[in-house]
């Protein structure tokens, strides 16, 4: 009986060896697919948050004696809820025709609002685009956007 246990013991042995090496091989490749399962969540969420973010402005700037500045106020605070930074906010009041008009006139009020993906995701900043290769593609680079066009009451 005695030499059944020492061979036991020695397989025991043997195999924590290798469970530690299948955990050295795999874990580097869990983390990097949990990393991009939170990336991409973060990323949804951001752009989910800038086309909210575009409708609340556009709505903003259609009530009565709604102007760009009441536009871009509404875009910031429905950003700030997610703590998205460095947005850029244009309104533009148009006619049917696409003519630039005074707000108090227009037909249309469009709301573009454009948010850099590197500023605003979990690993954006490891993502910098590096200096000395112009011809590269980099997410640094991305911009997370979305336009809204709402029709106003004005005839």
């Amino acid at each position: 009986m005695m030499k059944t246990n020492r061979k036991s013991n020695s397989r025991m042995r043997n195999r924590t060896g290798a469970t530690t090496v299948e955990m050295a091989l795999i874990l580097p490749i869990f983390l990097a697919l949990t990393c991009a399962c939170m990336e991409f969540t973060r990323i949804s969420m951001v752009r989910s948050q800038v086309s909210n973010a575009a409708y609340e402005a556009a709505r903003g700037a259609m009530v009565l004696g709604g102007e760009g500045p009441t536009a871009q106020d509404a875009a910031a605070n429905a950003l700030s809820r997610l703590g998205v930074s460095d947005a850029s906010t244009v309104v533009q009041f148009t006619d049917v025709n696409g003519n630039r008009v005074a707000p108090e006139i227009a037909q249309l009020v469009t709301v573009q609002i454009d948010v850099p993906y590197a500023n605003n995701s979990f690993f954006g900043a490891f993502m910098s685009p590096d200096p000395g290769h112009s011809e590269s593609v980099s997410l640094a680079n991305a911009m997370i956007s979305s336009q809204v066009t709402l029709r106003t009451n004005v005839h």
